[in-house]
């Protein structure tokens, strides 16, 4: 957990938003508004574990996911989803095949010299200004649930 604050003293103090929360909420897939969504994941945390958390903010959820550098994902996707998903599971497949889905987003990302350094710029439609962008995808195993 250490290596993968921003700063030294993130994720210290006894809070909602402990870095194994702040994780699991973003790992969450919700269709719900954001208080909604940390509405529904405090209930669910108050009752396995006998607590009570009575006023958790969206405010506090944007503070919390800024503590968090990007390798948490890294590590996590690399050692802990993948190999144990693929060291155990029974992978389901549709006459013979695995089903994927995939879904992909350009991003729009802030314009400052270290992203263009990283994902360079790209003419807009109408050529009046450069942007940056980046492309998101996203693999979904169709028939793979993952509890």
């Amino acid at each position: 957990m250490t290596r993968h604050r921003s700063n030294e003293t993130d994720f210290t103090r006894k809070r909602f938003f402990c870095f194994r929360t702040t994780c699991t909420m973003l790992l969450q897939k919700t269709l719900k508004s954001v208080q909604l969504h940390i509405h529904s994941l405090a209930h669910a945390l108050d009752q396995r574990e006998g607590t009570a958390h009575t006023a958790v903010t969206a405010g506090a959820w944007t503070r919390a996911r800024a503590k968090l550098k990007h390798s948490a994902f890294i590590e996590l996707n690399e050692t802990i989803l993948v190999n144990e998903f693929y060291e155990t599971a029974q992978v389901e497949r549709f006459k013979g095949r695995r089903l994927l889905a995939i879904d992909g987003s350009v991003i729009a990302l802030p314009s400052n010299p270290a992203i263009f350094k990283k994902f360079g710029e790209e003419k807009a439609t109408n050529h009046a200004f450069l942007r940056h962008c980046a492309l998101f995808l996203a693999i979904y195993k169709i028939l793979q649930v993952i509890h």
